[in-house]
């Protein structure tokens, strides 16, 4: 769930405590996922709460949105955290009405 009045992605739960568990996000751009519109050239940057522009300042965005999923593990389990695999990445199924499940432009391979 994404609050549309504060995209934004939550960090680990501080609670979690224990020596056998990893932390396993999803990551999705905000922007995307609230638009249903993929734009590779604008995302949110949860950083600055805003729209970064263009597609050095997205893939910029997303490299600091993905250090703030790996860092969130650190404040899991104690000192050095615990391991971070992102459990879903990627587009939603119903992008661009749809067309990610139908058309050539999204397939991968």
């Amino acid at each position: 769930y994404i609050d549309p009045n504060k995209p934004q992605h939550a960090n680990a739960p501080v609670r979690m405590k224990g020596e056998r568990l990893a932390w396993a996000p999803h990551y999705y751009d905000a922007l995307t996922l609230l638009t249903k519109i993929g734009n590779p050239w604008a995302v949110l940057d949860i950083e600055t709460e805003g729209i970064a522009l263009g597609i050095e300042g997205a893939e910029n965005a997303i490299k600091k949105n993905l250090e703030h999923v790996k860092h969130t593990s650190t404040t899991l389990g104690g000192n050095p955290g615990v391991p971070t695999l992102v459990g879903e990445i990627g587009i939603p199924f119903d992008l661009d009405r749809d067309e990610a499940g139908r058309g050539e432009a999204y397939k991968t391979g």
